[in-house]
């Protein structure tokens, strides 16, 4: 069945009620309930039988009904500008548990229409098990978000339920990665795993491993790996070596002074070096915390404002909607 959406249509009766709750600066609490109250029914008795569905319930016609058909007939409102703000971790040290492209949530926070101005996400590791960490999920201005992330999962999807805090992500794995290794000596870095690192134990508080590589003059090499700069310079208390080597290619490495290292390096690159950090993948913890904001949020469209701010909920949306907000203002 065709659907009239804008003027004469579904949202000229819902930008009315819209209208007139937004009438005023300071608009009194019970015009805002009516309006609600209105849409509400609206969506339950006009736009069910309008669109000829036959769920009942608010919550099924809203995801099933209005935002499908919405959807299927390629209509949108006109989007707010959001914005996340920056990621920082707080945990044993920095920079953490970043990757090789120095971002320890994901690459691209994605913000969604359901951001609020000046929020922060808090994200809490709950449970640390092997790559099943479960993460709990806090918003600075709403509370407690429902359901759990999941490390290497994604997190909020525009338009469903786990969306309530106007923010997608995915919080990847730890990843080791290496800097300062001028000569290519790793080669490949992410083709070299050391693994059993421990913040203070093994390497320093912000889980780097001070490498370095010697050469016998005999055209023989070995690595070499400290806990801490001053360990590396003072050439004490190592935490592992690889045997002697002529040739490129991959090396196992052997743990010293019960450091509980293990995992193979990769050689890409005959030299000598002593400035070489490698960024240990060290697991997550129960307590590690990412916190992302503060948000900005740019309330540019009347009609998704009104839906988000009232029922917590976005309709599909562009910065050049098909349903005009002038209908609401």
């Amino acid at each position: 069945m065709a659907i009239t959406w804008g003027s004469g249509g579904v949202f000229a009766s819902i930008g009315k009620a819209i209208k007139e709750a937004n009438a005023n600066s300071v608009t009194p609490s019970a015009i805002i309930s009516s309006a609600v109250g209105f849409v509400r029914s609206y969506i339950l008795n006009n736009f069910r039988y309008l669109a000829d569905l036959t769920y009942t319930s608010f919550d099924d016609l809203w995801f099933n009904g209005i935002i499908a058909k919405m959807l299927e007939d390629s209509q949108t409102v006109q989007q707010n500008t959001v914005s996340a703000g920056t990621v920082a971790f707080s945990g044993s040290g920095t920079p953490n548990y970043q990757n090789a492209a120095g971002s320890p949530v994901n690459r691209a926070v994605s913000s969604t229409q359901m951001l609020l101005d000046d929020d922060t996400i808090r994200i809490v590791c709950s449970s640390a098990s092997a790559g099943e960490d479960s993460w709990a999920v806090w918003s600075m201005l709403l509370g407690r978000i429902s359901g759990t992330a999941k490390t290497g999962e994604l997190f909020g999807e525009e338009l469903t339920s786990d969306d309530k805090c106007g923010i997608s992500l995915t919080i990847l794995e730890p990843e080791s990665y290496v800097t300062g290794d001028t000569s290519g000596i790793f080669g490949d870095p992410t083709e070299s795993t050391i693994l059993g690192g421990s913040k203070g134990v093994n390497c320093d508080d912000d889980g780097i491993i001070y490498v370095a590589v010697t050469n016998d003059g005999y055209g023989n090499y070995a690595m070499i790996g400290y806990p801490t700069s001053t360990d590396r310079t003072n050439l004490t208390n190592q935490v592992f070596h690889t045997a002697a080597y002529s040739g490129t290619g991959s090396k196992a490495i052997v743990a010293d002074n019960a450091s509980g290292l293990s995992g193979t390096v990769t050689i890409g690159a005959l030299a000598a070096d002593s400035a070489i950090s490698y960024f240990a993948a060290i697991a997550y913890a129960v307590g590690d915390t990412f916190l992302i904001g503060p948000a900005s949020v740019t309330d540019g469209g009347v009609i998704q404002t009104f839906f988000r701010d009232n029922f917590r909920r976005s309709l599909p949306e562009s910065g050049s909607p098909t349903i005009a907000d002038s209908l609401a203002t």
